[in-house]
């Protein structure tokens, strides 16, 4: 009986299958297109094919079409020099866009001086400890339309004889004059008769005042002028007394700016030289504030050394730094002497590629939340800062100031803040002196 069961069993099993695969040659295909997929840069593609909806078998077999591999595009280099940043060019695929080779930036190598002169460049080695590199000619253009200009020349030649030797010798010490609420103890740099050259107290003061403008690199030249028996008294503190220390002080100022130039080194844009000067000088300053966050009184925080020495400094610190900077680049300069809503402050008017005037803040713009807020623009912008009138006697002076621009600055040679350009089929803004930014995607690329 079971052997009969087993038989049966298997009989069924056997129809079954003949069965189907009978049905299978009998069916009436319904095709179904298998659509084709394209192969891309990393992924194969596959050809067309069909297959049957009711039984499943393959009609056409879809043939594997191997992937294309990228189509390399190289963008544009950017080239370097002996103190300027290079960098290759980005790698993207030029079928599908996806970056294949992030663009490196490469550092300078720096200049090579042979006898003078760099052999990569040709540059020529320039003398840092050359003031004339950093003084203005705003005296001797005032004294050329002043009255009694002449005499008023004669006492600033004699100054500018005297306080540049005290500036560079190692041997002269100034001796203790009397102390000051604001600068501690001063001493005597020199002492100068107005009365024998006819010029008047008043005129005296202007020379000063002139004369210190025009030096930016004498940070040891006291704010406060004293007077008597018709003689002005220069003055400097007990810190830049010694000639040692003074010595001491001009080779770190010296190096520190042939720092900051060769930030700008073979560059000739005007707008280019002042952007990389104006972010260099914010990045390494902050003002210079008391520990009672009062404005800092001290010499040193009123002149270039503020930057050397403290990585700090007050208006007129930022403005004497800008200046100098700009007329050792060769940019047409003014240092500025006013009010900011009310107070006492000092600022930068610089001529710019397009032959106009335009302002430039820096302490204003070091503490504000937009860092070129201030930077080179319009009388219509600075609204809040009013400058001394020019050309009057005194403590306080500027000479005739430039009419400014009327528009906002525009040159077809330079890539401006904030102004777009393309490379490739990316748009970039320009976000800094030596950075670059993405148009929709933060990611800032430095190259210093």
């Amino acid at each position: 009986m079971k052997k009969h069961l087993y038989l049966l069993f298997l009989s069924v099993i056997v129809f079954i299958a003949l069965n189907s695969a009978c049905d299978a040659k009998r069916c009436k295909h319904v095709e179904v297109i298998d659509e084709a997929v394209s192969p891309t840069c990393v992924d194969d593609g596959k050809t067309e094919g069909k297959h049957c909806s009711l039984c499943g078998e393959i009609l056409v077999e879809q043939l594997t079409v191997e992937c294309t591999g990228h189509s390399e595009v190289v963008h544009d280099a950017a080239s370097g020099s002996c103190t300027k940043w290079s960098a290759t060019g980005q790698i993207s695929c030029e079928i599908c866009k996806v970056e294949l080779k992030e663009q490196e930036y490469i550092e300078p190598a720096g200049h090579s001086f042979e006898n003078g002169q760099c052999t990569a460049c040709g540059v020529l080695q320039r003398d840092y400890s050359d003031i004339s590199l950093y003084a203005s000619d705003e005296g001797y253009r005032f004294f050329e339309i002043a009255e009694n200009g002449e005499a008023m020349r004669g006492l600033y030649d004699e100054m500018e004889e005297s306080l540049t030797a005290f500036h560079k010798s190692p041997d002269l010490d100034a001796q203790y004059y009397q102390y000051n609420d604001e600068l501690g103890q001063l001493y005597t740099v020199d002492s100068f008769d107005y009365v024998k050259y006819g010029l008047s107290l008043e005129e005296a003061q202007t020379v000063y005042t002139v004369f210190r403008k025009d030096h930016p690199v004498f940070y040891w030249m006291s704010y406060w002028l004293y007077w008597d028996n018709g003689e002005i008294i220069i003055t400097t503190v007990s810190e830049f007394a010694k000639g040692a220390e003074r010595d001491k002080y001009n080779k770190i100022i010296y190096e520190g700016i042939e720092e900051y130039a060769s930030l700008a080194d073979g560059e000739t844009s005007a707008y280019n030289i002042a952007l990389i000067y104006y972010d260099a000088i914010l990045e390494n300053n902050s003002y210079a504030y008391t520990t009672d966050w009062l404005t800092e009184p001290a010499q040193w925080a009123h002149s270039i050394i503020g930057d050397f020495l403290y990585d700090s400094f007050v208006c007129e610190g930022y403005g004497k730094l800008f200046q100098l900077l700009l007329n050792a680049g060769g940019v047409e300069n003014m240092y500025v002497v006013g009010t900011a809503n009310g107070g006492s402050h000092v600022w930068n008017l610089v001529r710019m590629d397009d032959g106009g005037w335009y302002w430039f803040d820096l302490t204003w713009s070091d503490e504000s939340w937009d860092p070129y807020e201030y930077f080179c623009i319009t009388d219509s912008i600075m609204d809040t800062h009013t400058p001394i009138p020019s050309n009057q006697h005194g403590l306080f002076f500027n000479a005739e100031l430039p009419p400014r621009s009327e528009h906002v600055f525009e040159c077809s040679d330079v890539t401006e803040i904030g102004e777009f350009f393309t490379v490739g089929d990316q748009r970039y803004y320009r976000s800094s002196a030596n950075g670059v930014k993405t148009e929709f995607i933060q990611d800032e690329r430095e190259g210093k």
